[in-house]
């Protein structure tokens, strides 16, 4: 097995894949860079000291063939601020030039882990699939049920539907991991009931049951793929792309924060997609070309 450390990114230039997770309540034994532990993590990280969620998407990066993992834990430094507010500038860059990104969209905190046995959640009771293998005419099938749960959860409407099923899906219910999803050229969730696949062109489920909603329809998280998508193959007018702008930061100010500080950050990176001239400059989540219709 390579061994696993910490490497410093400036002037390499090769496929990454990016992990986007919820941490899950920090204590002092979360893993995480700080200004003590940096230099040992560039010498090397012992696999037991990953937690589960970070094994599992290293298993998935070496049956891919990609060498290197991007995780916001290890690779921001946590305690130092100056290094923080660099790094948190860069996300959207990451997230937006990773060959793939890898969510672990149903997991609460790090050592829930990506690569599940498969069963299905409902009114908090548990339910086993109950896989089977079945031979037909000397070949070995591997079945399990129809599961079409997951692919529904991702084109919610509105903030109450996606808070109330915190428990399925919680990534899809925090902020930062908004511009995680919205940005990536590619992102494939791993949900407890199947794999769910993003990209510029489609969207796709393992169930085979997904179908995508109307474009007209203002479905919750939909419509963010697709503004960046026409943003960055289209031209759009002010006014379309200041009614654009309010609809994203209409759908993210409905997401949860451990640091309310944040709100501001996690958004940067979108902004950076929309800036125009005839916007104006940026500020505080507004645009000056749209000042008077952002204060309503």
């Amino acid at each position: 097995m390579l061994p696993i450390r910490l490497v410093r990114g400036s002037g390499i230039r090769t496929r990454y894949i990016a992990l986007s997770y919820c941490w899950g309540v920090v204590t002092e034994k979360t893993l995480r860079t700080t200004k003590a532990t940096l230099v040992q993590h560039e010498q090397g990280i012992s696999w037991t000291a990953l937690p589960k969620t970070f094994q599992d998407t290293i298993l998935v990066c070496r049956a891919l063939d990609i060498r290197y993992l991007w995780v916001d834990a290890l690779a921001i430094i946590q305690d130092d601020t100056d290094d923080w507010e660099e790094e948190a500038v860069k996300m959207a860059s990451i997230y937006s030039n990773s060959w793939l990104t890898i969510a672990a969209t149903s997991g609460h905190h790090s050592d829930a882990g990506i690569l599940h046995k498969w069963f299905k959640k409902s009114h908090n009771t548990m339910i086993e699939s109950g896989s089977r293998a079945i031979e037909l005419r000397g070949h070995i099938f591997k079945l399990r049920p129809i599961l079409t749960l997951a692919h529904n959860c991702f084109f919610k409407h509105g903030a109450s539907s996606q808070k109330t099923e915190d428990v399925a899906h919680p990534l899809l219910t925090r902020a930062w991991a908004f511009q995680e999803r919205v940005l990536p050229g590619k992102i494939l969730h791993f949900h407890e009931e199947e794999l769910f696949w993003e990209c510029r062109v489609t969207a796709q489920c393992e169930c085979g049951g997904y179908e995508p909603p109307s474009k007209t329809a203002n479905k919750f998280f939909f419509l963010p793929r697709e503004l960046i998508k026409t943003i960055r193959t289209h031209g759009l007018s002010q006014s379309e792309l200041g009614k654009a702008w309010f609809q994203m930061v209409g759908a993210y100010t409905t997401l949860n924060l451990t640091y309310e500080s944040d709100r501001l950050p996690a958004l940067s990176g979108l902004a950076v997609q929309f800036h125009r001239s005839y916007l104006g400059d940026y500020v505080a989540g507004m645009w000056l070309g749209t000042l008077p219709e952002g204060l309503l």
